[in-house]
């Protein structure tokens, strides 16, 4: 991310946006690697890049609310194919670099998950875990039990007022909604990663016409 980038998160969230930062974004820019550019606009800094165990959210949070002192396991698995795990590394611990940081989730060792920052009329959301649970490849079928983690970002994106613009009522389906690059066409990208009938995908309306 460059600064020009940053600058327009920072003019972005100010003005009101909400910007949610994953664990892997912002991590480098075209010619420094591991600067993390956006540490300054979200007021945390990574301290450690491999955690791993357990993380707790506060007891006084100004979202995710429901979610107060609610634990769980901060790493999973992402295993592909070649049984490589994806998910054993890139969990973020965290530090507060300024009097607004206000952590919302820590890891057993007391080290920021999840931050927050208040930044003009918006806010910024640090995510320091990959949010992955116990994903393998097994014979090109993708086997996953993500409950607690699609709670999370469910409760992510009501807090945040993010509307869902595609669903399917299995995890194994992944569903997305896209535009095409001349920007004429709306469509739905859904992919069904075992071989049984999919599930009915709610969103989308079949008769929907081309933009003009």
């Amino acid at each position: 991310m460059e600064p020009d980038t940053v600058a327009a998160v920072r003019k972005y969230v100010e003005q009101g946006g909400t910007f949610v930062a994953f664990n892997g974004t912002a991590m480098h820019t075209a010619l420094d690697p591991d600067l993390r550019p956006l540490a300054e606009l979200s007021g945390f800094k990574v301290t450690n890049t491999s955690k791993g165990g357990k993380i707790r959210f506060e007891s006084n949070l100004p979202i995710f609310k429901g979610w107060e002192n609610k634990e769980f396991q901060g790493w999973g698995m992402a295993v592909d194919w070649l049984n490589d795990d994806h998910a054993k590394s890139g969990n973020l611990g965290l530090a507060a670099s300024d009097p607004s940081s206000v952590p919302l989730a820590r890891w057993s060792d007391g080290s920021v998950a999840v931050g927050y920052r208040k930044v003009g009329r918006g806010q910024i959301i640090t995510l320091g875990s990959t949010f992955w649970r116990d994903g393998k490849d097994v014979s090109g079928v993708w086997r996953t039990s993500h409950q607690l983690e699609s709670q999370f970002l469910e409760r992510l994106f009501t807090d945040c007022g993010i509307l869902r613009t595609t669903n399917a009522s299995v995890p194994e389906v992944w569903t997305r909604k896209m535009v095409t690059k001349n920007g004429l066409q709306n469509w739905l990208m859904a992919f069904n990663s075992t071989m049984l009938r999919p599930p009915p995908i709610s969103g989308w309306r079949p008769t929907e016409s081309p933009r003009q």
